[in-house]
């Protein structure tokens, strides 16, 4: 599959009809546009995923190798996110515990998530607080049952946190938001 985030470096560019996959795609796109009438629904419908699948392989050949190494680190990003998440109610669960359960270093998980903008404690305090938020309109959990299933120690760090983070208090979130 070609990422969404990744066709920007291939789209616009001209499929070569001389060799190789651009050569079976540009071939097998003109054939389908000047025979477009003789399909049926059905026929479209089921030609569609291998058009789609040749088209990519052509696309893919066209993204850079940096590109192909980011797609890497993407994956790598999004199993360490997973694991964050996965341990998000406990609040001795450390980087470096993911780290090794990930068979990564705390230095290159800091340098994924720079790399993505962020830190790994920012990214998993906006995980923390966008499901306390939910957890706030959606439950009636008491606050300091949502803090601890957030992997918040007390209830009142949670409290200031959440107040910090939104400008107002979870009870008065609630409040509001019902």
């Amino acid at each position: 599959q070609v990422a969404e985030n990744r066709l920007d470096n291939s789209l616009g560019q001209r499929f070569s009809a001389e060799k190789g996959i651009d050569r079976v795609a540009s071939n097998l796109l003109v054939d389908l546009a000047s025979h477009d009438d003789d399909f049926t629904a059905g026929d479209l419908t089921a030609v569609t995923s291998a058009v789609l699948d040749v088209v990519a392989a052509a696309v893919n050949t066209r993204v850079p190798a940096a590109t192909l190494i980011e797609r890497a680190h993407d994956a790598d990003l999004r199993v360490v996110q997973q694991v964050m998440v996965r341990e998000i109610s406990n609040p001795d669960h450390r980087l470096t515990d993911v780290a090794g359960e990930v068979g990564m270093s705390v230095r290159y998980i800091h340098k994924l998530f720079s790399a993505a903008g962020t830190t790994p404690r920012t990214w998993l305090y906006a995980r923390r607080f966008d499901r306390a938020r939910s957890l706030l309109l959606q439950t009636d959990l008491p606050v300091a049952d949502i803090a601890e299933q957030l992997g918040f120690r007390d209830v009142s760090h949670f409290s200031r946190a959440f107040s910090k983070h939104f400008g107002t208090s979870p009870g008065r979130y609630r409040t509001a938001g019902s």
